[in-house]
């Protein structure tokens, strides 16, 4: 292998441009070449041809190169996009950018006054009238998957509600800080018999599907009833899900794991 790289590695490199310039010039004229290098050449004419063809000879590359080059210039390589098919992506782009504006700036919005002592504050950015939307639009149907909502498609009404009831649970406070997470990693409360409970996290759970999920969780709460979790295992969550209902339990309080912002908590249903 060795030998074979040192036979041929002065072709490549810096040396590439040089080696190319000759053999575009034996390809116009194989005589305006030395021997050496026409013989070289000419071996690689027994090479068969794309189409399989062993006796089409090579072309010269400059023309066909300078021919992408100006139909690049001129934008002949763009897809040519029917007008309601921009429509379409200009309002895809416009509902991320709702989105946004509802991660960064949802919490000025967010209910958090329930005696209603003060008005909410008026937010542009948070109003669909920003972004061009039509009250038509709120039933168009737009991708939703990085929203983790679990559809991959929802209206803009449905997107705009869930947006509003749900701004910043995937955040935590740090500080005076709001500090809004863009993986979600989620913490799972174990019980581990004689240690009460630990909260490993399901790193990257967003990207997970329900049974990707499951498996990780299984692994989790093994090592935890093993006692072989590590730190890694137990840092580094946005958000946590307990089961309380595996108690018994029709209702519980449970404790938010600061710095989150947010646990969600089940209990056992009954007739």
């Amino acid at each position: 292998m060795m030998k074979s790289f040192q036979l041929n590695s002065y072709l490549f490199g810096a040396n590439a441009p040089y080696v190319e310039e000759l053999y575009e010039m034996y390809l116009d004229n194989p005589g305006s070449v030395t021997d050496n290098w026409r013989r070289y050449f000419d071996q690689l004419q027994n090479v068969p041809a794309t189409n399989g063809d062993a006796d089409t000879r090579d072309l010269p590359h400059a023309p066909v190169i300078e021919s992408f080059a100006q139909r690049a210039k001129h934008n002949q390589f763009l897809p040519r996009l029917a007008e309601r098919d921009l429509s379409v992506a200009r309002k895809q782009i416009h509902v991320q950018s709702l989105i946004a504006a509802y991660r960064y700036l949802g919490n000025q919005w967010a209910d958090l006054d329930p005696l209603k002592l003060r008005e909410r504050p008026t937010i542009p950015e948070l109003e669909h009238a920003f972004y061009d939307f039509s009250e038509s639009d709120l039933d168009t149907t737009f991708r939703a998957d990085n929203l983790y909502f679990g559809q991959e498609q929802m209206s803009l009404r449905e997107i705009i509600q869930a947006l509003k009831e749900h701004p910043l649970v995937n955040a935590s406070i740090e500080g005076d800080n709001i500090v809004v997470k863009k993986d979600i990693h989620l913490g799972c409360a174990v019980a581990v018999p004689g240690n009460g409970l630990v909260v490993p996290v399901i790193k990257y759970a967003g990207d997970l599907n329900l049974t990707g999920v499951a498996r990780q969780l299984d692994l989790l709460a093994t090592k935890a009833k093993n006692k072989k979790l590590t730190m890694d295992d137990l840092s580094g969550g946005t958000f946590t899900f307990t089961n309380n209902g595996s108690f018994g339990t029709l209702i519980a309080t449970p404790v938010i794991l600061q710095p989150q912002v947010g646990i969600f908590c089940t209990g056992v249903i009954k007739k």
